[in-house]
């Protein structure tokens, strides 16, 4: 835990420092239906830009559209379907979040990226048999090892950076082609 050790700043109550996360909510919050919360318009506005039907997104409001929407969310990203909007749903949200292309990605050993634009580069550099290990929606070393062969591959500048110029090159030898190491 980070209680341990918060600033130098003299502080009454070590427990009241706010934990870093990504998430949009705290780890521990819960919604369902009936609920009413401002996060539930981040949610919505964040499962609309995903395509899904959020009713009125304008909203606050935990309804039923909102309700049938987070239980299809919930089926499409295996987890069990019963509308409750907690911990592992908000995660789900989070990786959904960022579509390939939409952020220039690159290992950082500190604040690692996560989501499904990862996992999908991770799918690809896969298909190329550029990429070995478990598609785990995370940029580490073995993610920006297999960046780095794909750059030198297509003659490249080799910086383990999967931004345009790296993207564009993996669509150009991805596009039509089927399973198996083309290099």
């Amino acid at each position: 835990s980070s209680e341990g050790r918060a600033p130098s700043a003299p502080r009454a109550d070590a427990t009241h420092i706010p934990q870093e996360t990504s998430s949009m909510t705290p780890h521990n919050s819960t919604f369902q239906l009936g609920a009413s919360d401002t996060v539930l318009l981040t949610v919505k506005a964040q499962l609309s830009r995903l395509g899904y039907d959020v009713g009125d997104a304008t909203s606050p409001e935990f309804d039923r559209d909102l309700d049938s929407t987070i239980k299809h969310f919930q089926q499409r990203r295996g987890l069990f379907s019963d509308g409750v909007l907690g911990p592992q749903t908000f995660e789900q949200i989070e990786l959904a979040r960022h579509q390939l292309g939409d952020r220039v990605l690159r290992f950082d050993p500190v604040r690692p990226f996560r989501g499904d634009d990862v996992a999908k580069l991770q799918g690809k550099l896969s298909d190329l048999g550029l990429y070995a290990a478990r598609i785990d929606f995370v940029f580490a070393e073995t993610t920006d090892a297999a960046v780095r062969d794909l750059q030198k591959n297509l003659g490249l500048n080799v910086d383990g950076v999967a931004g345009p110029r790296t993207l564009r090159g993996l669509d150009a030898v991805t596009r039509g082609s089927a399973s198996g190491n083309i290099f």
